[in-house]
């Protein structure tokens, strides 16, 4: 029941953003969606009281529905409140348009990057056969492998979700969170997510975590659902101890840049440091001291 850091700056940037993407590609990816928590205990309901009495909340929280306020299909001991501006972005769709529209412009080579392979000469950085006077890195934990930026302390937290088809459960357009969110689709699908391990860095998914997300779904879920597993999916947060982005240049080679930490925050939080990156590089903008990456150079 906290607000997200810097959210009043990123929100807005994040849908402006992802609505020219969609204009300019004709497509959907970016889905307002409000969010309907649900309380746990009588502690959780008293904090979502002071929360609503809060002004710095009151554009963030609708009212409190008592319990059974909300789809008949979700428990609810302790009721629920609404989270408004809210949503979620349909990262892989918006991936996958760019590198096909890069590629198809000739400016993305999707390999493997040798660091081994990038000389600095005469001012200028070579990549094999590229010759670049600004290198950026957005490698996500990634950069533990990096020789420019690896003392940055980028730590890899795994997530995983699944994607579920149920042919019983109906869900109104919404984001549920109890214990763990819940995202409708349509056709008879939803995700839920998601789970939080520092120990397991491996990208591939567990059955352990699998079984934990059924678990949940099942006791979110008022009634005993059949549900069927369509995908499972796995991945590593680079999170930070401070919880803020990385972002800025090199401490002695000029010329190379960094963009990283974004944690489990990656699709609000890109757009606007992004932005203020490119500012930094091309208008000699200055970085916000919680950002900048120089933060950990000492």
């Amino acid at each position: 029941m906290t607000k997200s850091w810097n959210i009043e700056t990123l929100l807005p940037e994040a849908a402006k953003l992802y609505q020219s993407i969609e204009k300019y590609f004709n497509f959907q990816v970016y889905y307002p969606l409000p969010i309907r928590r649900y309380c746990q205990n009588a502690d959780d309901v008293k904090r979502c009281a002071r929360r609503q009495r809060n002004p710095r909340y009151r554009e963030v929280l609708g009212g409190y529905s008592e319990p059974g306020g909300g789809p008949d299909a979700i428990a609810d001991t302790h009721g629920s409140f609404e989270i408004i501006q809210g949503g979620y972005v349909d990262l892989p769709k918006l991936i996958q348009a760019l590198q096909t529209h890069f590629t198809g412009e000739g400016k993305l080579t999707d390999q493997c990057f040798d660091y081994e392979n990038l000389k600095k000469i005469e001012g200028t950085w070579r990549y094999v056969n590229i010759d670049a006077q600004r290198v950026l890195f957005c490698e996500g934990t990634g950069i533990q492998h990096n020789p420019w930026f690896c003392h940055l302390p980028v730590t890899p937290a795994k997530g995983e979700t699944l994607i579920l088809r149920s042919k019983t459960l109906n869900l109104p357009p919404s984001i549920y969170h109890s214990t763990k969110w819940l995202l409708p689709y349509e056709s008879e699908r939803f995700r839920i997510g998601a789970t939080y391990d520092e120990n397991d860095l491996s990208p591939s998914p567990t059955e352990t975590a699998k079984a934990a997300l059924l678990k949940a779904a099942h006791e979110i879920l008022k009634d005993d659902h059949t549900l069927e597993v369509e995908a499972h999916l796995a991945g590593l947060r680079p999170s930070t101890p401070d919880a803020r982005p990385l972002l800025g240049e090199h401490s002695t080679d000029q010329g190379i840049f960094v963009l990283n930490g974004l944690g489990s925050k990656g699709a609000s939080v890109a757009p606007e440091i992004s932005r203020q990156l490119i500012a930094h590089i091309f208008d000699a903008a200055d970085l916000d001291p919680e950002t900048d990456s120089a933060r950990f150079d000492t």
